[in-house]
C-alpha cells in the first residue's frame, strides 16, 4: 500500500516537473515569437525605407532631368529674349510709324467728314431753296392763270368777245326769225321780249363759279347752254296766242323753226366753240400734269423726309435732342439738316471719339444726295416740257381756228412772255446753279 501510494507520488512529482518544464518552453516560445515579430516590424519598416530611397532616388533622377531641361529652357529663353528683344525693337519701330500713320491717317479721315459735312450742309440749304422755289412756281400755275385770262369771253384778247359774238349771231338769227314770220305789227315788241331774253347769255358766259375751277374752260359748253336757254324762251314768246303770224298756220312751225334757228346760231359760232372746246381739252390736260408733277414733288418731300428720319440715330449720338422735325415744310428740314452738320463738324473732339458715326452720316449722304439731286433735276425737266407743250397745244387750238388766228398775235405773245418769265425763274442763272449742284456733289463724293 505504501509503495502504492509512493509510486502515485512519484508520478505526481514528475507529473509537476514536466508541466514546469513546458510552461517555461512555451513561455520561451512566446519570447521567441515576440523576437520574430519585432524583427519582421524591422524588416517591414527597412522596406519602407528602402522604398522611400527608391522614390528619393526617382525624385532625385528627376530634378536632375528637370535640371537638364531647365538648362536647355535657359539657353532657349536667353536666345528667345535675345530675339524678343531685336524683335520688340522693330515692333516697336513699326508701332511708331504706325501710330504716325495711324494719326496722319485719321486727320485725313476727319478732314474729308468735315469736307462732306460742310458740303452736304450747303448742299441741304441751297436744295430746300431751290425746291421750295419749285413747289411755289407750280403751286401759282401762272401759263394756266395767263391762258384762262386770255380766253375770257370779256378779255378781248383774242381780238374778240364771245358774248359779243354770240350776242351778235343770235341776234341776227332771231330777228330774221321774226321778220319772216310774225305780223309786221307785232315784230317790234316781239324782238323786244328776245332782245331781253338774250341777256341770259351774259349771265351764263359770266359764270365765276366755273372761271375759278382751275382745269375748267367751260365757254364752248357755255354757250351751247345759252342757245338752247335763249331758244327755249324764244319757244315760249312766239307760242303765245296773242302771237300773229304771216301765214294761217305760223304757230304750227314755230318749233320747227326756232330749230333751224338753233342749228344755224351753232353754226354760224361753230369756230369759237370749237376752239374753246380745244382749250378746255389743253388746259385739262395741262392740270393733268401739274398734277402729276405735285404729285413727283411730294414724293420728293417724303424722300426728304425720309432722309431725315435715317440721319435721326447718328445725329442723336452727337446729341440726344438733336431731333429733326420732319413734320416741317422741305426748306425748313434742309436748314435744319444743314445746322445740326454745321454743329458736329465743329466740334473735332467729339469727331475723334465718333469716327464710325461719321462714317454712317457719310454713307447715309453719298447714298442718297446725287439721288435727291437727280430726282429734282427730273422734276425741274418735266415742268419745263410741260409749259413747253401746254404753249404748243394752246397755238395749235388757235392756229385750227382761223377765225380766232386772224387776230390771236398779241395773245400768243402774252402766254409765251409767262412761260419765258416762268423759265427764267426756274432756270434763272440755271448754269450757277448746275454748277453750285454739282460743287456740293463732288465735295460729298470725293
Amino acid at each position: 500500500m505504501k509503495k502504492i501510494i509512493s509510486f502515485v507520488l512519484f508520478l505526481f512529482a514528475l507529473g509537476q516537473i514536466e508541466a514546469q518544464t513546458m510552461a517555461d518552453t512555451v513561455r520561451m516560445l512566446q519570447n521567441q515569437l515576440k523576437l520574430m515579430e519585432v524583427e519582421t516590424q524591422k524588416v517591414k519598416a527597412l522596406e519602407v525605407e528602402i522604398q522611400k530611397f527608391k522614390l528619393l532616388e526617382a525624385e532625385i533622377e528627376k530634378f536632375r532631368t528637370q535640371q537638364t531641361e531647365l538648362s536647355r529652357f535657359q539657353s532657349t529663353q536667353e536666345n528667345y529674349n535675345k530675339k524678343y528683344s531685336e524683335d520688340l525693337t522693330k515692333n516697336n519701330q513699326a508701332l511708331e510709324t504706325y501710330k504716325t500713320a495711324r494719326e496722319e491717317d485719321e486727320k485725313k479721315r476727319l478732314q474729308q467728314y468735315k469736307n462732306v459735312l460742310e458740303a452736304f450742309a450747303n448742299f441741304s440749304r441751297f436744295y430746300g431753296d431751290k425746291y421750295s422755289v419749285m413747289t411755289r412756281i407750280v403751286a401759282q400755275d401762272a401759263l394756266s392763270a395767263q391762258m384762262r385770262t386770255i380766253v375770257n369771253p370779256q378779255s378781248g384778247a383774242l381780238g374778240f368777245k364771245l358774248e359779243d359774238k354770240v350776242m351778235e349771231v343770235m341776234t341776227k338769227r332771231f330777228e330774221a326769225l321774226i321778220t319772216d314770220n310774225v305780223d309786221p305789227g307785232q315784230q317790234k315788241d316781239v324782238k323786244e321780249q328776245i332782245k331781253n331774253s338774250l341777256q341770259t347769255v351774259n349771265v351764263i358766259l359770266k359764270n365765276d363759279v366755273a372761271d375759278n375751277i382751275i382745269g375748267m374752260i367751260p365757254y364752248g359748253s357755255n354757250v351751247k347752254s345759252a342757245i338752247c336757254l335763249v331758244s327755249s324762251f324764244a319757244l315760249n314768246i312766239l307760242s303765245s296766242d296773242k302771237i300773229k303770224f304771216k301765214k294761217n298756220n305760223g304757230s304750227a312751225l314755230v318749233p320747227s323753226k326756232i330749230q333751224e334757228v338753233q342749228t344755224s346760231i351753232i353754226a354760224d359760232l361753230s369756230d369759237y366753240i370749237a376752239f374753246y372746246n380745244r382749250i378746255a381739252r389743253v388746259d385739262y390736260d395741262y392740270q393733268i400734269k401739274l398734277k402729276a408733277l405735285n404729285n413727283d414733288l411730294y414724293g420728293l418731300d417724303t424722300k426728304v423726309k425720309e432722309f431725315a428720319l435715317l440721319m435721326q440715330q447718328p445725329l442723336m449720338s452727337y446729341r440726344t435732342d438733336m431731333l429733326i422735325d420732319t413734320s416741317k415744310s422741305v426748306i425748313e428740314i434742309t436748314n435744319d439738316l444743314g445746322k445740326a452738320f454745321d454743329a458736329i463738324r465743329r466740334n473735332e473732339t467729339w469727331m475723334k471719339d465718333h469716327l464710325s458715326e461719321l462714317q454712317m452720316m457719310s454713307v447715309l449722304i453719298q447714298a442718297n444726295a446725287r439721288s435727291l439731286h437727280s430726282q429734282y433735276r427730273t422734276i425741274q425737266d418735266i415742268h419745263g416740257k410741260t409749259n413747253n407743250d401746254m404753249i404748243n397745244d394752246f397755238q395749235s387750238a388757235i392756229s385750227e381756228s382761223p377765225k380766232i388766228a386772224q387776230n390771236a398775235s398779241n395773245a400768243l405773245k402774252s402766254i409765251k412772255d409767262v412761260r419765258t418769265k416762268i423759265t427764267n425763274e426756274t432756270k434763272s442763272a440755271y448754269k450757277v446753279e448746275a454748277e453750285t449742284f454739282q460743287r456740293h456733289l463732288q465735295e460729298i463724293y470725293k
